[in-house]
């Protein structure tokens, strides 16, 4: 008979290694061929010995010693075989343990002074990625006959050149297609602020760009495989394509660390990889240069907030209390060139409104918290709908301070176009606006808060502007007065109902004027005075 100490120790060994070759940080986070077919080979080759030592056992029960002594040796082997599967779980469930869990997304820094940031509303990241995608695929049409071959990856908004911009790496469109090329010639970068501005980069410094690593390449040139041979230890996520100041093309991965038990997992590093050589370069999350924008990994960052919110009082809160969870996830760029995550928290009970949203940097995970109760995204999003006949599409309403006031913004797209903003008040559904240009949208939101009677401007800095007005023209349609004085070079733009000067004023008054830039050469009037008129 074949010793049975023998077979449990091979069928051991097989387990394990199926088990570890087949766990889903390796699969999910590694994906490599080998390891799929080897770990389901090593499982199999188990169970294999399993049905063999199932054989002999029938025979060695005729035998009640050898049998009893058989049946101890197969329940340790399953007994270690449910730890093995079942002991990380189950180490979550210890006291303290989910406390651990909910604490991994860190402390936020309250704000109380501020109700948001202070964003730049004119370069507002409003171009929603599907549109953005529609560009880019259809400048690819420059390329002629070689566009067939080629499609557009992952899109990421990155700061280029001050300017916010989406960026995609052209990827082979299918395996026959990869067989044919030796890399694909380059990127697209498409405008988040300006659907029209596209660019398709093809070469930089006269040389021509050819990515031979990208994410729908094949065998030892897909970017996750090649990054796993390079560094099998390490767990990543988040491969997302930037662009150096000088326009080259890099992936940048996340390194992340389980940091309780399997669970709770944490950025702890960066690698940045050259999609044409192959080359990468590890480094840790206050190391990595300065153009890199995004480090912490969105879907990580998604799952720590809802951690925190269900587990805010322990695994055990039967009466959900205090509980919270996501209700949307964006990215904007502040006035600093910053780039953060910006997150609505609501409740998980009961998903009425908005409690607060959470900035948290792209790159140093520092987390801001600004509470301001009000409506849901995606209400905000309807009103603005609701106010059209056509069909249009919003983008995902963006938190951003609007004259003081905590408002959404978004876009309205169909098709290929942009063809309105719409803003809405986040305290007050019953204050919006949508127009087809931002500026407009914008006078005209004032003007419905304005005449709303609710309270005004929080925190607003207001510039003093004097001098002779030298145009004035009223629009017919909005009722907004644009205006210019003499010896200002800005354009000033005022609700119908801020002054009833506004109607009597003539070129050649001396004109004194509050006002908020809304960019560098439009002002925004909160306050209109006539010299002559008013004494």
């Amino acid at each position: 008979m074949t010793n049975p100490k023998f077979l449990a120790t091979i069928f051991v060994i097989f387990v394990v290694l199926g088990i570890y070759l087949f766990k889903p940080s390796t699969y999910l986070f590694n994906p490599m061929l080998f390891a799929v077919i080897f770990g389901s080979g090593a499982l199999g080759a188990g169970l294999w010995v399993l049905a063999i030592f199932a054989l002999e056992l029938e025979n060695d029960l005729k035998d009640s010693r050898e049998g009893t002594s058989v049946l101890l040796v197969i329940g340790a082997i399953l007994a270690l075989c449910i730890l093995a599967l079942a002991g990380p779980a189950a180490y979550n469930y210890l006291p303290g343990q989910a406390q651990k869990i909910a604490g991994v997304l860190g402390t936020p820094v309250k704000i109380v002074e501020q109700r948001l940031p202070d964003l730049d509303i004119q370069n507002a990241p409003l171009v929603p990625e599907n549109l953005a995608r529609r560009k880019a695929e259809l400048a690819l049409a420059s390329i002629g006959s070689k566009a067939s071959q080629l499609q557009v990856g992952k899109l990421v908004k990155q700061e280029i050149g001050g300017k916010l911009a989406w960026v995609g790496f052209l990827e082979p469109s299918g395996f026959f297609r990869w067989l044919n090329m030796d890399g694909t010639p380059g990127y697209v970068t498409v405008s988040a602020a300006d659907h029209s501005d596209v660019n398709l980069v093809t070469e930089i410094g006269g040389k021509p760009l050819s990515l031979k690593y990208t994410d729908e390449a094949y065998f030892s040139q897909q970017i996750r495989r090649h990054t796993w041979l390079d560094s099998p230890s390490l767990h990543t996520s988040n491969f997302t394509p930037e662009i150096d100041n000088d326009g080259k093309p890099y992936y940048v991965a996340s390194v992340i660390e389980p940091t309780v038990a399997q669970s709770g997992y944490d950025v702890v590093g960066v690698l940045i990889i050259d999609p044409q050589t192959g080359a990468i370069e590890k480094y840790s999350t206050q190391d990595a240069p300065t153009w890199v924008d995004i480090i912490q990994d969105a879907d990580i960052i998604k799952e720590q907030i809802d951690n925190a919110g269900e587990f805010i009082h322990g695994r055990f809160n039967w009466a959900s209390l205090d509980k919270f969870k996501h209700s949307s996830f964006d990215q904007v760029f502040a006035k600093d060139g910053k780039s953060y995550w910006v997150a609505g928290v609501t409740s998980s009970t009961n998903k009425s409104g908005v409690q607060r949203f959470l900035f948290i940097d792209t790159r140093s995970k520092e987390i801001f918290d600004y509470e301001v109760n009000g409506i849901l995204e995606d209400r905000a999003s309807q009103i603005v709908l609701d106010s059209h006949t056509k069909a249009y599409e919003a983008s995902n309403p963006v938190p951003f301070l609007v004259n003081g006031r905590p408002t959404y913004v978004m876009s309205l797209s169909l098709g290929d176009a942009i063809y309105g903003y719409g803003m809405v008040d986040i305290e007050s559904e019953t204050i919006f606006s949508s127009k087809q240009t931002l500026v407009e949208t914008l006078q005209a939101y004032l003007s419905a808060r304005t005449n709303s009677g609710l309270p005004g401007q929080e925190n607003v800095a207001n510039e003093d502007f004097q001098g002779t007005l030298f145009r004035i023209g009223q629009d017919a349609k909005s009722g907004n007065f644009t205006f210019l004085l003499s010896n200002q070079r800005e354009v000033f733009v005022a609700g119908p109902n801020l002054s009833n000067y506004l109607s009597l004023a003539q070129p050649g008054d001396d004109i004194q004027v509050k006002g908020q830039r809304f960019n560098e050469t439009t002002v925004n009037v909160v306050s209109f005075k006539v010299k002559n008129l008013e004494q």
